[in-house]
C-alpha cells in the first residue's frame, strides 16, 4: 500500500507514480529498468545498493535495509527524497 512520504517535495500522484514503478522493477522494459539503476548510482554513489533495496522491495523496511548495508535510516531517507525529485526531474520535463 502506498502512503505518502511526509519529507519529499512532490505531490501525492507523482510520488505515487515513482513509488510503483521503481516497486514494479522486475516486470518493466530495460530502459526504465537501466534508467532507474543508473539514478540509483547518481544519487545514491556508495550507498546505491542500499537505495536500490529501499526503492524496489517495498516488503523490506528502513531499518532492515538499515542494518543490512550499514547505512543510517537517516541517510536513507535523505537518498529517497533526492532519487524522488530526480527522477521527477530527469523523466518527466
Amino acid at each position: 500500500m502506498f502512503k505518502k512520504k511526509r519529507g519529499i517535495r512532490l505531490s501525492y500522484y507523482k510520488q505515487g507514480l515513482v513509488y510503483f514503478l521503481c516497486a514494479n522493477f522486475h516486470s518493466l522494459p530495460k530502459s526504465y529498468r537501466d534508467l532507474i539503476c543508473k539514478l540509483c548510482v547518481d544519487v545514491g554513489g556508495a550507498d546505491s545498493d542500499a537505495l536500490f533495496a529501499l526503492l524496489t522491495k517495498p516488503e523490506f523496511s528502513v531499518s532492515g535495509i538499515s542494518i543490512k548495508f550499514y547505512v543510517s535510516e537517516k541517510k536513507l531517507y535523505n537518498l529517497r527524497e533526492k532519487f524522488y525529485l530526480e527522477f521527477w526531474e530527469r523523466i518527466f520535463k
